[in-house]
């Protein structure tokens, strides 16, 4: 999947390489903890932050060709706004029984994150990468995008919503020693 340097608006939206290492897993954490670290204990949020925004696993993840992280940023002053990463390796979720059939019996890709920093919000921005990212995935030739959000995260489930996202199901997750449940949502991209 390419995401060569590809302009929308007022953001430039890049592949990630492992060049952008530094920069994106900056954003990473803090873009996490900013919606996250208000609603979890201090305990649970350490414990994830430190496997899933490792350095180590920033670096696998970003070598692994069955992810694609996409970075938007700022034309005019090239700061890093806001990013995306699509997981389009559909072993991964074959066998799991919590995710929808409709997800396991059609080409697919799962958003696994899109998180644009706290002071763009309510700009417009949010709206074009997702325009961007569905795009993309549809060139791509998928027929459904699929993603997890957290019950409690209302803004975020309003924001799927109103870009064509359903509810098909839900499954747990492991904040630290906390299990959460999350929606999954999906959209058709045909």
């Amino acid at each position: 999947m390419e995401a060569s340097e590809l302009e929308n608006g007022t953001l430039r939206f890049t592949r990630a390489g492992e060049a952008d290492l530094e920069r994106l897993l900056v954003l990473a954490r803090r873009t996490f903890e900013e919606t996250f670290a208000p609603v979890n204990t201090a305990d649970n949020m350490a414990t994830y932050m430190a496997d899933a925004f490792s350095v180590e696993t920033f670096r696998q993840e970003l070598g692994d060709p069955a992810n694609c992280f996409v970075l938007a940023e700022n034309q005019a002053i090239g700061s890093l706004l806001g990013y995306f990463k699509l997981q389009k390796d559909s072993r991964a979720w074959q066998a799991d029984d919590s995710v929808p059939a409709p997800v396991r019996d059609r080409k697919s890709i799962f958003l696994e994150r899109f998180y644009l920093d706290k002071p763009f919000h309510g700009k417009g921005l949010a709206q074009q990468m997702m325009t961007f990212c569905l795009a993309l995935c549809q060139a791509e030739g998928y027929e459904v995008i699929w993603l997890g959000v957290w019950e409690k995260n209302a803004r975020a489930l309003a924001f799927y919503e109103k870009h064509g996202f359903e509810k098909v199901g839900s499954h747990l997750f492991a904040m630290g020693s906390d299990t959460q449940t999350d929606h999954w949502l999906m959209r058709l991209l045909v």
